[in-house]
């Protein structure tokens, strides 16, 4: 069996889509000749780009933040309609990476301090949303006859929101930095944390309890997540003593800071928890270590 490659899908995909564009100009005297010296990769970003341009200016028009012209781009040019791009393996891995280079940057500039000073807002704020989603979908659910199992998994699902859509929504309305703004990501947060304990739960109604080894990670991740936020809290300007090496390296601090991103997002993502918030608390420590300056 051939081994699957995503990237080289796309290549293929390009270069069989460059052979039908370069036919349907032959009666222009047109031949393959034509894209002879571009890479064929190159067209189908062009196409895209151009695309994801007018699609944004025309929802602009209509005052529609960018976030959202991003999503309908997406499903333009996916595999489920003009399918420019149709490898679902590699389109889910750029779109993760996307979210974690999102998150990692909104971390930086966001104050610590200024959102566990309304830690308050967060936790109850979180708790009395997802309580409320669970008490809805439970009167729903006796309507319609619903088990136990669909009711809390529904409850769960429309109690949560996409971190990455909801601060890309704030930083278009410059609303990042106000009050709102902060207790808003506060919740972000607090929801990403308490994802574990809900599909622990889910596993528990299911019939499969998870194993006392991913228990024991699943802790051990929330309480090193919490201990770094509480750190860099408590100290607001942290020193990272190998970061003394790239201190005066504009260059170098590039490399360390995404360094410092993906690994807490690997180390996020063994502990059985999610990476994008992994990518966030390395924004966080990179943007309150004194030897990382961007």
């Amino acid at each position: 069996m051939p081994e699957k490659n995503g990237g080289g899908n796309l290549v293929q995909t390009a270069e069989k889509r460059q052979v039908v564009i370069a036919i349907n100009f032959s009666n222009y005297n047109l031949n393959e000749d034509f894209f002879m010296h571009s890479d064929p990769i190159i067209p189908l970003f062009v196409a895209s780009i151009f695309i994801i341009l007018i699609i944004a200016l025309v929802l602009r028009k209509l005052r529609q933040p960018h976030v959202v012209a991003y999503l309908v781009a997406g499903f333009v040019l996916g595999p489920h309609f003009l399918g420019v791009f149709d490898d679902q393996e590699l389109l889910t891995r750029v779109g993760n990476f996307g979210v974690l280079f999102l998150l990692f940057f909104v971390g930086m500039e966001i104050s610590p301090k200024r959102i566990t000073e309304n830690w308050l807002v967060s936790v109850v704020g979180t708790i009395l949303q997802i309580t409320f989603s669970v008490v809805v979908m439970a009167g729903l659910g006796t309507f319609l006859d619903w088990s136990i199992e669909r009711i809390i998994l529904l409850g769960f699902v429309i109690s949560l929101s996409s971190t990455a859509v909801v601060i890309k929504l704030l930083e278009d309305w410059k609303e990042i930095d106000s009050r709102v703004g902060q207790d808003v990501i506060g919740i972000l947060l607090v929801q990403d944390i308490l994802i574990t304990p809900m599909l622990i739960s889910l596993s528990f109604l299911g019939g499969t309890k998870p194993t006392t080894q991913e228990l024991a990670l699943q802790f051990i991740g929330a309480a090193a997540i919490i201990t770094v936020v509480t750190w860099i809290t408590i100290k607001d300007k942290i020193s990272i003593s190998w970061l003394k090496y790239v201190k005066n390296d504009h260059e170098l601090q590039v490399f360390a800071s995404l360094g410092i991103c993906f690994g807490m997002a690997m180390f996020t993502g063994i502990m059985g928890l999610s990476g994008a918030l992994g990518a966030f608390i390395g924004g966080m420590i990179v943007g309150s270590a004194q030897e990382t300056h961007w």
